[in-house]
């Protein structure tokens, strides 16, 4: 009767291990960067309904409450100072900073917090001269690098960390 030896098998489980140890940490990113894109499309969706409240009402800086938008976002409301806040699985979404742009205009950023980690997913709002509208940015508190990098964000040349 032939059988594996003790050798072989652990040689085996070896390789296993080392496979897993490769393989685990990249899934992680990938489900993360899946995570990541989910957020995107819901703050794209955040902004285009708020740019149509902008043109329906002539509010500049449109609203804080994304109740008052037309459009219905998965997850539970929550009402904090005023605000309304979407929470999902993930994310915490909500609107904040209506801010003057050095072109003259406003916007309001609209942001996701990931829930369980240390960084927001922040979108400026198209329009009406606002600083680069459009741009996916990784904000963390106190400045510091690694919750954007274990996100998957990268620095560009203005030394912010963006999500591609």
């Amino acid at each position: 009767m032939k059988g594996f030896t003790l050798i072989e098998l652990l040689v085996v489980v070896l390789i296993i291990g080392i496979l897993a140890a490769v393989a685990v940490p990249q899934y992680t990113k990938a489900v993360e960067k899946a995570r990541i894109s989910e957020a995107k499309v819901l703050l794209k969706s955040l902004v285009d309904a708020e740019d149509a409240y902008v043109l329906a009402t002539g509010e500049p800086c449109g609203t804080y409450n994304l109740e008052d938008l037309d459009i219905t976002l998965p997850g539970t409301i929550k009402k904090e100072s005023g605000r309304t806040h979407i929470i999902t699985k993930n994310f915490e979404f909500y609107a904040d900073e209506c801010l003057e742009s050095s072109r003259g205009g406003v916007s309001l950023d609209f942001y996701a917090d990931r829930i369980g980690k240390n960084y927001s997913v922040r979108v400026v709002g198209n329009g009406y001269g606002g600083d680069k509208p459009g741009i996916f940015f990784c904000w963390q508190e106190h400045n510091e690098a690694a919750p954007c990098q274990q996100a998957g964000a990268i620095k560009n040349a203005d030394g912010e960390w963006i999500f591609q």
